[in-house]
This record gives structure tokens, sequence and C-alpha cells, in this order.
């Protein structure tokens, strides 16, 4: 935790110094007071003490970095557990010998996670169609490839991006806007549903018995694991 050891003000803006970090907000007379950094955890505790006032300002902001925060971490489990549940997907889709309709299902869910991150990202949407013609023996290559470029992304994203809005237009060329985590849970809920549709065909397809996919089971599973 660093702490605090002194704060001064200089021309409406108000300067708080730590040991090993500088935290900056503007305090104008009468505005809303604006926020140019990022709290770490803890960092202001020893403050709080001395201006209740002061204290008050940077309890919303340390709240407010401590609940976007969580909304990171959340959605890359979101994306891990996505993950995990496609590739058993995938597994059993090549070990019935590939039908063609869980296939098709399949490649669109990979196709459109490729495009939904091109698009998070505002770049050109990649140049293939929705519901490509990939054979199943490529799922497993494209399913990595997507979850890598997904997890780097997440990371890279700073509490503040999770309500950043995005603008794209979709094949048929409507242009939207969307606040960049309901996009997340478009992607992640756009999987449930075509994995349901996926476990339905392989049912028909003669296979007896389909994973448990419940997150709730995922999240028990990986608390065991860390601890």
């Amino acid at each position: 935790m660093v702490k605090v050891t002194f704060f001064f003000e200089l021309e409406n803006q108000l300067y708080v110094l730590g040991i090993n970090s500088v935290f900056q907000s503007c305090l104008n007379k009468n505005q809303q007071i604006k926020r140019s950094y990022r709290m770490p955890s803890g960092a202001l505790i020893p403050l709080f003490t001395f201006i209740p006032k002061l204290a008050a300002i940077f309890e919303i902001y340390y709240l407010e970095s401590k609940s976007a925060s969580l909304m990171k971490e959340h959605f890359i489990r979101l994306f891990n557990y996505d993950r995990e549940i496609n590739q058993q997907f995938v597994q059993m889709i090549l070990d019935a010998g590939s039908p063609e309709k869980t296939t098709q299902l399949m490649a669109h869910l990979l196709s459109a996670q490729q495009v939904w991150i091109k698009r998070c990202r505002q770049l050109p949407a990649p140049n293939q169609s929705l519901w490509p013609d990939w054979p199943a023996e490529k799922f497993p290559v494209l399913l990595a490839e997507n979850h890598a470029e997904w997890m780097t992304y997440l990371s890279s994203l700073s509490p503040a991006d999770f309500d950043s809005i995005i603008r794209y237009s979709t094949f048929k060329g409507d242009l939207f806007v969307n606040r960049l985590s309901d996009v997340f849970a478009h992607v992640i809920n756009h999987g449930v549903h075509h994995r349901a549709q996926i476990g339905q065909h392989l049912k028909q397809a003669g296979v007896e018995e389909l994973p448990i996919t419940d997150y709730i089971l995922y999240i028990r599973n990986l608390e065991k694991e860390q601890h």
C-alpha cells in the first residue's frame, strides 16, 4: 500500500504525492472533479483519517475503479470458460466424424469471434463469411488463435475502457454503436446459443452423452484448482 506523504493545491489542481505513485486530480470550484489517474487498491487509506471531504472524493473513485477492475476479471473468466467449453465441443465434433451441421455451427461461432474482436479493436472486418466452409480439423488451431487474441485484447484494457462506445458496420452495411462491455456479453452468449444447437445435432448424430457446461461448475472447479 502506498502511504500519502503530503498534498498541495496549485492553479486549482489538487496533487497528492505518494512514496511510489503520484495521483493527480483536477479540483475546480463548483465543478465536478475529473479523474486523470487510476487508483491502486487501498492507496489513499492513510489520507482518509485526516481529510474527510477529500477522503470521500477519493473513496468514490476507488469504488468505481474497483468495480471496473472486477468487470475486467469477470470477462477474462468468461472468455476462459468459453474457450474450455468450445474445446470440449470441438473434440466431440471430431470424435463423431464431423457431422455437417455441427461443423457449420462451430465454424460460424469461431468466425463471429474473429469479426467481433476486429470490431472491438476498431479494425476492418476480416475478409471472410460469417458462415465459412471450414473443415473441423481446422477448429483446434482457430480456437487457440481466437482465444489468444481475445486475452491479449482484454488484458490491454483499462477499467474505464469497458464503458467506452464502439462504432461498427454489419456485413449489410448497417451502422451501429454499442458499449464495449455489452459486445463482450454478446460474444459469450452467442457461443452459448450455438453450442446448444451443436449439442442437439450431436445427439441426432448418435452421441449419447454431452458434457456438463454450466458456468458455475467451471467456477467451482477453478476455485478448487486455485486452493
